[in-house]
């Protein structure tokens, strides 16, 4: 017996270090959506430490929220889901962000026979596919954040960003620094709402807004969005809609601030509206003056 025990005791060792140097980040999840393990390479990469996944909820752990919080918000549940009802393995792209990185998973369900025996979630850096104004689609082979950080980092004019399927912030350049005054470790994570007023998320706008993004392809609007300070400015905002092999995988979101421009054309509405207001009140007084005499001759 003591041979038997010892030879099992030695399996699970030889498969423990085997799973802990697998190449791709992996994790195995109970049928209730428990971490059981993690895997070495999965730890380094995202920055964690064992102890802040084994044996939490997998919902908790990565997006702190459970499943019946976030379901409207995290397609990583959807896609589960799926993978489970079809026991067949499901891509999500962008379902995690971690260390400045979007992460896709990989979800395969293990079963014997009708008994799901655990999930095993793999986990890949994103690729990128962005859609040109011409329509085409342009490949980048580059995970997201070096994308954007070699192209747009430094641009100071305009807020550059991506977002992902849900509307939470993925990366973030000076542009959206100076413009929105968060830092990047503010507001990555956050969902893009953050922005607008109080009437704005009450009407659904910024929910909206990526609504019209999938039909169209693109949206564009004019209006006045926050900052961290909670000053407003007058945003003209672009956001398009970006695919991967004709699956949506984010959205980008490009905001300048036109509060200048906005400024001047009151000004000129205001200086219209005194102007004319000067006009109507000299003709009224014309007009008082040249009946005043009238009068006095009828008496």
């Amino acid at each position: 017996m003591d041979v038997v025990t010892k030879a099992l005791d030695a399996n699970v060792s030889t498969m423990s270090e085997i799973f802990d140097f697998l190449p791709v980040p992996t994790l195995v999840v109970s049928p209730s959506y428990r971490i059981q393990r993690a895997s070495a390479g999965l730890l380094e990469a995202w920055g964690r430490r064992r102890e802040e996944l084994i044996d939490q909820d997998l919902f908790i752990a990565l997006y702190q929220g459970s499943p019946t919080e976030r379901f409207d918000r995290i397609p990583f549940v959807y896609a589960i889901e799926t993978a489970l009802a079809a026991r067949a393995l499901r891509l999500c792209y962008a379902a995690y962000f971690a260390n400045g990185i979007s992460w896709t998973a990989r979800i395969m369900p293990v079963h014997r026979d009708d008994e799901l025996l655990c999930l095993i979630l793999e986990w890949d850096k994103a690729e990128l596919h962005i859609t040109l104004p011409d329509g085409r689609i342009a490949q980048s082979w580059l995970p997201i954040d070096d994308t954007f950080r070699i192209l747009i980092q430094d641009v100071k004019d305009y807020a550059i960003f991506l977002l992902d399927t849900s509307g939470n912030v993925m990366t973030w350049n000076t542009g959206a620094e100076l413009n929105k005054g968060y830092k990047r470790e503010e507001i990555i994570g956050k969902h893009f709402s953050t922005f607008y007023g109080e009437e704005d998320i009450r009407s659904r706008k910024p929910e909206r807004e990526l609504e019209i993004c999938l039909r169209e392809g693109r949206v564009e609007d004019e209006g006045w969005r926050y900052r961290k300070d909670g000053s407003r400015f007058w945003a003209n905002v672009v956001i398009t809609a970006i695919y991967k092999n004709d699956i949506h995988v984010g959205f980008g979101k490009v905001t300048r601030d036109l509060t200048e421009r906005k400024d001047a054309e009151l000004r000129l509405i205001a200086a219209y509206e005194e102007s004319t207001k000067l006009k109507n009140d000299f003709l009224a007084n014309i007009s008082h003056e040249i009946r005043t005499p009238m009068h006095a001759g009828d008496g």
